[in-house]
């Protein structure tokens, strides 16, 4: 029998699970804006490396206080430029990691009800983005999920894959799969798994839309033979800090 959350539990969980809709949302309000221009947001990336901390890094724990209210202001900020939606884009996935550390610390019980409130408000309302306008549109009535969360994919291991070489991602090539995602299908990715101390290979073998939004299927390496579904988001999450293997 799963272990009932205290209240004081219960009301971490019902803030913490609408702040990362909240900062999943912003990133992808504004990450809509920057794939409208390819070329200026890859100016605006080669700006931001150059002045700002390198993709996938963690602050010292005791610090993770004071550079989230540091990149909730950066949320708040107004855009003028790619680069200004370029910052607000990092700060809101670093706060989505940072936050999910943060969670997991509660213990597993508060962390699963965490991600299933979270689940529950993407289907309550689904954020999507008029071509005109990178506008969130939060409908009235609850949507349902109509995608499978598995889907059958070819299994391969990790011997296959762990000995070639891999080079980091940058944020062009982020951007470049969002706009031609079917891209994702012809690579195999790295990534470091905190929790295990380990490095897991991974592919994206398929995606949909559904319910407006893009879904996408991740196979691991030695866990074949189905792909789960990952939204967006978490996929993207996932990818900021893998390697691509070549």
């Amino acid at each position: 029998m799963p272990k009932k959350l205290t209240v004081a539990e219960q009301a971490i969980v019902a803030k913490a699970s609408q702040d990362l809709y909240q900062y999943e949302k912003t990133c992808e309000e504004h990450s809509a804006v920057l794939r409208k221009d390819l070329e200026g947001s890859t100016k605006a990336h080669q700006e931001y490396t150059a002045n700002s901390n390198p993709m996938g890094f963690t602050p010292p724990r005791d610090e993770f206080d004071r550079y989230i209210e540091e990149s909730e202001k950066v949320l708040k900020k107004e855009c003028k430029t790619l680069l200004d939606h370029l910052h607000v884009v990092h700060a809101a996935y670093f706060l989505c990691r940072l936050l999910m550390r943060k969670m997991s610390e509660h213990g597993e019980h508060v962390y699963l009800e965490f991600i299933r409130r979270k689940v529950e408000l993407d289907k309550q309302y689904p954020y999507v983005f008029p071509p005109e306008s990178p506008s969130v549109v939060i409908p009235s009535e609850p949507a349902k999920s109509d995608y499978p969360l598995t889907l059958s994919a070819r299994a391969f291991g990790s011997k296959e894959v762990m000995n070639l070489p891999r080079v980091s991602l940058e944020e062009t090539d982020l951007i470049q799969y969002r706009r031609r995602p079917e891209l994702l299908q012809r690579e195999t990715f790295v990534s470091f798994n905190e929790d295990e101390a380990e490095y897991e290979a991974f592919r994206i073998p398929a995606f949909l839309t559904a319910n407006q939004q893009k879904i996408f299927y991740v196979v691991y390496a030695d866990e074949g033979p189905e792909a789960v579904a990952f939204s967006s988001i978490n996929l993207f999450d996932l990818l900021r800090t893998s390697q691509r293997v070549m």
